[in-house]
């Protein structure tokens, strides 16, 4: 909302929350939706505009080799065994280590978990709702904090949205 505020007081368009595209055309970047735009060199067209929805489990998705390693996260999912999230990694072959940990809102700790190495260009990590003494935390929003080869993204654990 408050980015909408300040995009409508600087005379831009309103960016939606919906599947679909905005006044001015180009789509709508909403929560489930992680768009990329592949610019020639010099370029900044529209018509070079790649969309990829991760939520609903239908597209496949490469993530491009660049020179540095890329990563993208899915949405956290609830499973019947607590929670999973998708990271997508570039098809490069290279060796990617995968760090995370779970917050709570405070910043404190709640869950440590081991580095994983891989090649591959997707990893599913879970979370079956313990801390790392085993015990079963309390309904919450936490932080899924996920560091690919240095670089740092966050996803959130929201026990509250099925209300």
């Amino acid at each position: 909302k408050m980015i909408n505020e300040e995009r409508k007081n600087r005379g831009l368009s309103v960016l939606g929350s919906d599947d679909g595209r905005t006044e001015d055309g180009h789509p709508y970047a909403s929560f489930l939706r992680i768009s990329a735009e592949n610019h020639e060199l010099g370029s900044m067209s529209q018509q070079n505009l790649q969309e990829i929805n991760l939520s609903s489990n239908t597209n496949d998705f490469v993530q491009p080799s660049l020179q540095h390693a890329q990563a993208l996260l899915s949405e956290v999912r609830k499973s019947a065994s607590g929670y999973q999230l998708n990271v997508f990694l570039d098809n490069s072959g290279r060796d990617q280590v995968i760090e995370s940990r779970i917050e709570n809102f405070r910043g404190r700790i709640i869950k440590s978990f081991k580095s994983i190495t891989t090649k591959s260009a997707l990893a599913t990590l879970g979370w079956d709702h313990k801390d790392d003494e085993g015990k079963t935390v309390k309904e919450g929003i936490y932080l899924w904090h996920v560091v690919v080869n240095g670089i740092l993204h966050t996803g959130t654990v929201n026990d509250f949205s099925n209300i």
